[in-house]
C-alpha cells in the first residue's frame, strides 16, 4: 500500500473525512500583499480559493498550495 492509501485509511476510520484534490502551487516573494495580488487576479475570473496552505520554500520565498474552483481557469488567470 502507498503512503497516500495509508494515511487515507488511518484518517477515515478515525472519523476524518480524506480527500484527493489537485492544487495550485504557487511561489511567491514572501512580502506583504504577495497573496493579496494573487488572490485579486483569482477574484477577477471569478475563482474561488477554498483552501489555502502555506509552506517553506527558498530564502525570502514561500509556497503557496491553493484549492480553487477552477484550476484550469486559476492557471490561465496568473500566467
Amino acid at each position: 500500500m502507498d503512503k497516500f492509501t495509508v494515511a487515507k485509511k488511518t484518517l477515515v476510520e478515525n472519523g476524518w473525512e480524506a480527500a484527493e484534490e489537485k492544487v495550485l502551487v504557487l511561489t511567491l516573494v514572501d512580502k506583504p500583499g504577495s497573496l493579496a495580488f494573487i488572490a485579486s487576479k483569482l477574484a477577477e475570473m471569478g475563482i474561488n480559493i477554498r483552501h489555502a496552505y502555506a509552506g517553506a520554500a527558498d530564502t525570502g520565498k514561500i509556497k503557496m498550495y491553493l484549492g480553487v474552483s477552477d484550476l484550469t481557469q486559476a492557471r490561465k488567470a496568473l500566467r
